[in-house]
């Protein structure tokens, strides 16, 4: 499953495309937030420390308007499953994002 890099920078770091064109990834801005889809295969546990190394988190989606932009990203280049960053792990059914 690919995961979805969050980066809450304004401007995508030289570092983001440098992963990018490594691992055929695709980074995109939604309203100042840089993401990055990238296709390598990993858990979740795994996918999230792998974001952390990259200096980000598992995507953080805020609203319905990030939601459809992001989907239809993965949708148009990806075309499959991703992992982002609302878990459970700490109570199940109660929800919340790795990046707080």
């Amino acid at each position: 499953m690919s995961y979805i890099l969050f980066s809450g920078r304004y401007v995508c770091p030289q570092q983001h495309f440098q992963h990018a064109a490594s691992d055929h990834g695709t980074l995109f801005i939604i309203d100042s937030i840089c993401y990055e889809v990238v296709p390598v295969t990993h858990t979740w546990t795994g996918a999230e420390s792998d974001c952390r190394q990259r200096g980000g988190h598992l995507a953080h989606i805020p609203d319905d308007r990030h939601q459809n932009i992001i989907y239809s990203v993965v949708k148009q280049y990806h075309g499959h499953d991703v992992w982002i960053g609302l878990h459970d792990r700490a109570h199940e059914e109660h929800f919340e994002w790795t990046s707080g």
